[in-house]
Formats: C-alpha cells, sequence, structure tokens
C-alpha cells in the first residue's frame, strides 16, 4: 500500500511538473515568436493555475496531523510554509518567463526548462509529503528550496541584463534590483538556517552590495553579453552564500578565504579575458 502511494505520489508531482514546463516553453512561443499576447496571458495564467490547483489538491487531502491555523509558535510555521510553496514558486515560474522570452533561441533555455522540471518535480513532492505528513522523506526533498533561490537568481539577473540591453531603462534601478534580490535570497538562506544576527545580517548586506555593484560594472562593459554577466554574478553569489555558510557555522578560516578568493580571481580573470 506504502510502495503504491508513493509510487502514484511520485507519477502524480512529475505529471504537474511536466505541464508546468510545456505551459511556460508554449506561452513563450507566443510571445516571442507570434507577438501574440493574448494567447501568453492565457496559456501563462493556465500554466500557473497547474501549480495552484495541485497545491489545493494536496492540501485537500492533507493529514489530520497538519493544523493551519496561522499560530507561528506551534510546530508548523505557517509563513514560512506559504512563502516557500506559494511565493518562491510563483517568483520562478515569472523568472523563467523572463528569461525564457530573451533566451527562446539559445541552447541554454532547454538547460533551463530540464531544471525547471525537475524543480517542479521535486517541489510538487516536498508538498505532497508535508501535507501528508512524511516528515523522513519530505526532509530527503528541502535541498529543492536552496536550488529554487539559486535558479530564481540566476534568472533575474540574466532578465535584468536583457531588459537593460534592449531598453532605455536606467542602469541603476537594475543594479538596485540585483542588490535587493541577492539580499532577500540571502536572508531567505540565513533565516532557514535559524542564525539570524546581525553579523549575518551585515555580510548579506555587504556582499548583496558588492553583486549590485559588479552587475553595474559587468553591464556598463559593452563586451559582456547577459548570459556571460549572470553566469559570474550566480558565482558570485555562490561564494557569498558559502562565506556567510562558514561564517555562522564557525568554519571561516583564512585557507578557506584565500581558497575562494583564488578561485573567484580565475573565474574573473577569464570572464574578463576568455570568454
Amino acid at each position: 500500500m506504502f510502495i503504491k502511494s508513493k509510487f502514484s505520489r511520485r507519477v502524480a508531482s512529475f505529471f504537474y511538473a511536466s505541464a508546468i514546463t510545456v505551459g511556460i516553453f508554449i506561452s513563450v512561443n507566443e510571445l516571442h515568436f507570434f507577438q501574440n499576447t493574448y494567447n501568453f496571458i492565457v496559456f501563462g495564467l493556465a500554466t500557473l493555475f497547474i501549480y495552484l490547483i495541485e497545491l489545493f489538491t494536496s492540501f485537500e487531502n492533507k493529514s489530520r496531523k497538519i493544523q493551519i491555523n496561522l499560530n507561528l509558535q506551534d510546530e508548523v510555521n505557517e509563513l514560512s510554509e506559504v512563502f516557500h510553496k506559494i511565493i518562491l514558486p510563483i517568483l520562478l515560474y515569472i523568472s523563467i518567463l523572463g528569461f525564457s522570452y530573451f533566451n527562446i533561441t539559445s541552447a541554454s533555455i532547454y538547460i533551463i526548462l530540464i531544471l525547471t522540471l525537475f524543480s517542479f518535480y521535486v517541489l510538487i513532492l516536498n508538498t505532497k509529503l508535508f501535507l501528508e505528513y512524511q516528515v523522513k522523506e519530505e526532509h530527503k526533498t528541502h535541498y529543492i528550496y536552496d536550488i529554487i533561490k539559486f535558479l530564481i537568481f540566476f534568472l533575474a539577473i540574466n532578465t535584468f541584463a536583457n531588459l537593460y540591453k534592449f531598453t532605455e531603462a536606467n542602469i541603476l534601478i537594475f543594479a538596485t534590483g540585483s542588490f535587493l534580490l541577492s539580499f532577500m535570497i540571502m536572508y531567505l538562506m540565513i533565516i532557514r538556517i535559524k542564525q539570524i544576527s546581525k553579523t549575518s545580517i551585515f555580510r548579506a548586506i555587504t556582499f548583496s552590495a558588492v553583486i549590485g555593484f559588479c552587475f553595474l560594472i559587468l553591464n556598463m562593459l559593452s563586451r559582456f553579453n547577459p548570459l556571460q554577466i549572470s553566469l559570474v554574478l550566480i558565482f558570485l553569489f555562490y561564494i557569498s552564500t558559502a562565506i556567510i555558510h562558514h561564517s555562522i557555522r564557525g568554519s571561516l578560516t583564512k585557507e578557506v578565504v584565500l581558497e575562494y578568493a583564488l578561485v573567484t580571481t580565475m573565474l574573473l580573470t577569464i570572464a574578463f579575458f576568455g570568454i
């Protein structure tokens, strides 16, 4: 009985994730190739509703052990769950639409679509496990939230860079957006490991400011395209979160800092002179 329900849960999760991925691809194609705004909106909303319907269905079949009562002091932190299971996926969805529109003819779009399929599959599976009170199995899929945060950052930065390239908007708007996006995700990661402190928040602000400044500089240097910019910044973002994590865990040594500095220098050298 357990094996059967486990198999059906995974099949249902894959079905919904596939429908969302295909819906995203169709909606972006309608807008990019056919300039059909109406079909883009229809397919876009339909795709979003697929995820919301899946959430509603899972909620309707939730275990009695899961009590949704808005009491932040009990076992279930409703605010965190709403953000990670509703807000975060919507942000991911919007970021994918932005990236797909500007990169629909690039080979990179297929990599992103595969990551989209995987992300929504594990996310939907995690939600089902949470609502069915399958605690051990659910914890095994918690990693998906960090993957989604990194994916949102990469896709959003790429979209910002493309918007700046194809519009006349002020670069400071997108640089500020990069700073705010970086800080928001870093702050969520700090909350996730339950290690909020003035020091960790200060580090998050500092690293986010560096990322925003790098976004500004790389975009002002016309030799870099949006994909190169987003690749450099996602690496810097990863380094930043790694250092914050090390500092919180008390494992941030001079050797670790030197190692990250050397790798970062190598990457930036390749980006400036090798790509």
